[in-house]
């Protein structure tokens, strides 16, 4: 929904289909999507890559031993950076 005009703001209907915007599933899944990358990009990615290796189905104890040898170099990072 776009803002036509200051008077929008006033009107009640309006702001309810804003937030209904703002907190659709769309908008959260949109966030959370920009969230994993920036974080990935950061360096924080452990959690990410232990989620994607439990979506695999491995066991608890392999996930475990897996979680202290996750890369703490940021490939992401250096491929972004070179490619700019």
């Amino acid at each position: 929904m776009k803002l036509r005009n200051e008077s929008d703001i006033l009107d009640e209907a309006f702001r309810k289909i804003v937030i209904s915007e703002i907190l659709g599933e769309e908008n959260i899944q949109r966030k959370n999507k920009q969230l994993r990358k920036h974080e990935i990009y950061r360096d924080m990615n452990q959690k990410w890559v232990l989620d994607a290796l439990a979506k695999e189905s491995f066991k608890p104890s392999t996930l475990k031993q897996m979680e202290n040898r996750s890369t703490n170099v940021s490939v992401c990072r250096k491929i972004v950076n070179k490619l700019a």
